[in-house]
């Protein structure tokens, strides 16, 4: 999967269960990128429109839901 910019896709990222271990900055290995990147809300709102409560709550929000992590499942 190549996908590149605004459709570029979540292809791993921790389960909600483990999202908050992480803090503010998540890893998420993008489908445009070789390495994952410690992401943040605010790394994606502008381009996508996820919202604090989005990203607080991924399981309910993101996954499955809204890209890039629509094709995400837990």
């Amino acid at each position: 999967m190549a996908s590149k910019g605004k459709n570029r896709k979540v292809l791993l990222c921790p389960n909600s269960k483990h999202w908050k271990e992480f803090g503010d900055a998540v890893p998420i290995l993008f489908s445009d990128k070789q390495d994952p990147l410690l992401t943040t809300w605010k790394d994606l709102s502008e381009e996508f429109g996820i919202t604090q409560a989005d990203w607080d709550d991924p399981g309910a929000n993101l996954f499955g839901k809204k890209p890039p992590f629509d094709m995400v499942y837990e």
